[in-house]
């Protein structure tokens, strides 16, 4: 009797043990899943602000190249109304007759 008393404890404490180690691992498991949902979150904001800084840069140079691509069209068109002396031949030449184009 005795003996199946103390079997009886034996197993009753064994199964408590069982029960506090499945509960502090379903703890822990719970903060490791915040732990992860923090982390992914986190890791999105870092990833959207890298995104959105490269996009800014992209803008940045695409302005910068349509300015540039502004002043090499004005420079173009200041060249193209310039008017041009052209010495057609050297019998012209000793002519001094000239033709410009404009």
């Amino acid at each position: 009797m005795q003996r199946l008393t103390w079997e009886n404890k034996y197993r009753e404490r064994v199964q408590s043990a069982i029960q506090k180690c499945n509960a502090s691992e379903k703890r822990r498991l719970g903060l490791l899943e915040s732990e992860k949902r923090r982390v992914q979150s986190r890791l999105l904001q870092i990833q959207l602000a890298v995104k959105t800084a490269s996009n800014q840069r992209k803008s940045e140079r695409s302005k910068l190249n349509e300015q540039l691509e502004e002043k090499l069209q004005k420079h173009l068109a200041r060249l193209c109304f310039t008017p041009l002396v052209i010495f057609m031949s050297s019998k012209q030449q000793e002519n001094s007759e000239k033709v410009e184009f404009t």
